[in-house]
């Protein structure tokens, strides 16, 4: 097969922790390559090359077998990569003919555009890959979940060669999950390459003609094919640096829908959960749901995917914290704190997540420990029971270890944690009990043993 790209003993020296270190790495025409990075493993530094956002400090980068120094973002058009990112490609107040066609054309040349035309192609190509939205259609009216479908077709419009995919993202479990793999099978019959880009274990990687682990920087193992071995040894929770606890028990429980979509919150879905599964949802959860948008009612804590955004920049941590006080832990008749118990309770949580009284504000916080702090506010109320959407969305690797000690910490203290994921295989690290609804059907209990 023909090479398209090649990175040979790529270096690239930044100021975080992130870098790749004579890296090594090749892409042949008509390729899926699937690369899954360890623990600090570099994987973002190689997107970051790959947007043309940062360059090679030592190395060498090859297209098409000659020597490239020239690329960059306003370049990599030009050589037929294509990255598909959470945060590039698509501008979400344009429309979709807007997104997909008019961007090619040159400003000078925008007086050549026709709007009729334009709307006609596209809905063509819309037509083509069965995507069920009109041209005219904002991006910012549909759901996430047709992004990645939108990016992949908007790279197809303008010819690319190779389509770099950010596995790191929400938008890719359950049905959305498959009906991107039947797009990327299909783009790859017409020829196109695929470079997937995870941290840890994807059902992409059941469709790489290869599969690369990334470590450090390093090209650490690759297999041409994935077996039962192979598998295995990717969904290990031991090549992510983080195993079930120590003490032999899978506390948690989980639940996967294949049916369910982004746009639907966690709380729409609790509420149809518990009307079209009493009996589950009494023996599961066993309380009192929140209204829309709360995170707390009686014993119930509900933690959506972005729980760290509700936080309050403008206030401190220990402001953040008594928000959420309920009455009968602190407050008096004023609806007061004391000083004394505000300051208690703070320290706690400085103590938990190892960081010096001198920090104030929300944002000196990392992102896991901004996660952690939307939750710890609930915490200290002594909840029966927490549920978590997605609860390790946007994650890397060494914040989910972080954040997973906190979630297991919660068990420890008699807290039910259970878990609502769009990722099956992230379930199985840490549940003990799993149920798995498919296609409309009954929920299903799967087990370790079975």
């Amino acid at each position: 097969m023909r090479e398209l790209l090649r990175i040979a003993y790529g270096t690239q020296d930044t100021d975080k922790s992130y870098r790749l270190r004579d890296y090594n790495m090749e892409v042949y025409a008509g390729e899926i390559l699937y690369i899954q990075g360890l623990a600090g493993s570099g994987i973002k530094g190689l997107l970051e090359l790959l947007q043309g956002g940062r360059r090679l400090t030592g190395g060498q980068m090859y297209i098409d077998e000659e020597l490239v120094t020239d690329y960059a973002k306003e370049t990599k058009e030009k050589y037929g990569i294509y990255t598909i990112t959470s945060d590039e490609d698509l501008v979400t107040d344009m429309t979709v003919a807007e997104n997909l066609e008019v961007v090619r054309y040159h400003p000078l040349s925008m007086k050549l555009y026709r709007k009729r035309r334009t709307d006609e192609a596209v809905a063509n190509f819309l037509r083509e890959e069965k995507i069920g939205i009109s041209p005219d259609t904002v991006l910012n009216r549909l759901d996430s979940d047709t992004l990645p479908k939108l990016s992949m077709l908007k790279a197809k419009m303008h010819g690319a060669r190779l389509i770099v995919l950010d596995l790191m993202e929400d938008n890719y479990g359950g049905r959305n999950a498959e009906e991107i793999r039947r797009m990327i099978q299909k783009l790859r019959e017409e020829g196109t390459s695929f470079l997937l880009l995870s941290e840890r274990y994807s059902m992409f990687a059941e469709m790489a003609d290869r599969i690369q682990l990334i470590h450090q920087g390093r090209d650490l193992m690759e297999w041409h094919r994935i077996d039962d071995g192979v598998r295995n040894y990717l969904k290990s929770a031991k090549i992510h640096g983080y195993a079930p606890n120590e003490k032999g028990g899978y506390d948690f429980i989980g639940f996967f829908d294949y049916e369910w979509k982004t746009e639907i919150s966690i709380w729409d879905y609790l509420e149809r959960f518990q009307r079209e599964n009493p009996l589950l949802f009494d023996e599961i959860i066993d309380g009192c749901l929140p209204e829309k948008g709360k995170g707390t009612r009686d014993k119930t804590v509900v933690i959506p995917r972005e729980s760290s955004e509700q936080l309050v920049g403008k206030l401190s941590i220990s402001d953040n914290i008594i928000l959420t006080i309920p009455d009968r832990i602190g407050k008096g008749h004023l609806g007061c704190i004391s000083l004394k118990l505000k300051k208690s309770i703070t320290d706690v949580f400085y103590r938990k997540i190892g960081i010096p009284d001198s920090f104030d504000q929300v944002k000196q916080l990392s992102r896991v420990q901004r996660k952690i702090l939307s939750v710890y506010r609930y915490e200290i109320a002594r909840p029966k029971v927490i549920l978590f959407e997605n609860p390790y969305w946007g994650m890397d690797v060494e914040e989910i270890m972080q954040f997973r000690s906190y979630v297991e910490d919660l068990s420890e203290k008699g807290i039910r944690v259970i878990f609502f994921s769009k990722a099956l295989d992230e379930l199985e690290y840490d549940c003990g009990r799993i149920f798995l609804r498919k296609e409309g059907g009954y929920w299903e209990e799967l087990t370790r043993e079975g």
